[in-house]
């Protein structure tokens, strides 16, 4: 009838006016405010992630236009060099491999790839232009930081002779890489955990999520045997070889945390644990059993830890 209202589609969402301003405005400003914080550092991909999925490109890049001059006018030239690897390549090597349909794992592969190589790119543009070697000078500076903390144990105790000192310094140093790592795979992790759980744009519907995707997801299993041949080239001292063997094992090793994760997922599912307590079991399990979420996702492949607990 001619008098009939046209009625909304169910599938698409009614959004106020102010909603919708909001949800435009606030990753224009959002990320950089994550950012600068530090403590939330790890969530300023997230409304750049958001904005990027629910209005697209276009609206993603102004996000990042402003919130990128944010951070340098604030936090200075060197704060925004950070920035650009550790939030910006990340949320948008991630929107782009997600937004054509790659898996999970590909596109937070893509990611890391993609933060690494930039990072690359401004160490050796910085030395090719302006003659720095910052890779040298940042080395320095953490080789100092360990001599500072290190002095003390070294003249007050008997923990450390000369020569020890000099390979505990060292190993500091090696530490450092796969500690920024593990910190770049945390920080997509978390974001990939947030988009799921948010569905910004219909995305679990868009490639093929389950809802109950987190909690069942694995690592997979062809990492397994990269990881048995980095382990057993610390088992003994190599050189450079046990070095680079390390960093991989390090690296591996969080993948096999986030596993051991989303098996723990799976048994707060079983157990109708929701809200602050799922996020109390989630840092309790991290900081005293650290070894044991470690050890579910590794042994995960063999023993399937959620199908027993489903059975049981």
């Amino acid at each position: 009838m001619s008098g009939e209202q046209p009625t909304q589609s169910l599938s698409e969402p009614v959004v106020s006016p102010r909603s919708l301003d909001w949800s435009v405005v606030s990753p224009l400003f959002l990320s950089a405010a994550f950012y600068l914080t530090g403590l939330f550092a790890v969530l300023a991909p997230f409304p750049l992630l958001t904005l990027y999925f629910k209005r697209g490109r276009v609206w993603a890049l102004v996000a990042s236009v402003t919130n990128g001059i944010l951070v340098g006018l604030l936090g200075g030239p060197v704060s925004f060099l950070i920035y650009l690897v550790m939030v910006l390549v990340l949320s948008w090597t991630l929107g782009e491999a997600l937004n054509r349909k790659a898996s999970v794992e590909v596109s937070s592969g893509l990611a890391l790839l993609g933060m690494s190589l930039v990072a690359i790119i401004l160490l050796f543009v910085s030395a090719r232009i302006y003659h720095l070697d910052l890779l040298g000078l940042f080395r320095a500076q953490i080789l100092d930081w360990a001599e500072k903390a290190g002095q003390p144990l070294v003249s007050d105790s008997k923990l450390f002779n000369p020569g020890d000192f000099d390979e505990w310094k060292r190993s500091v140093w090696i530490e450092f890489l796969p500690a920024l790592g593990v910190t770049w795979i945390a920080m997509i992790w978390a974001n990939v955990v947030l988009l799921i759980k948010s569905n910004p744009g219909g995305i679990r519907e868009r490639f093929g999520l389950g809802p109950n995707f987190l909690s069942q997801w694995k690592a997979p299993e062809i990492l397994v045997w990269p990881t048995i041949v980095a382990g057993a080239f610390l088992i003994a001292d190599f050189g450079v070889a046990s070095d680079v063997a390390w960093v991989v094992f390090e690296l591996l090793m969080a993948i096999y945390v986030i596993h051991g994760l989303s098996v723990l997922s799976a048994v707060l599912d079983l157990w109708g644990v929701q809200g602050i307590l799922r996020v109390i079991g989630y840092s309790c399990s991290l900081v005293l059993m650290f070894p044991l979420v470690l050890s579910l996702g590794f042994f995960d492949l063999w023993f399937d830890f959620r199908a027993k607990l489903g059975q049981s």
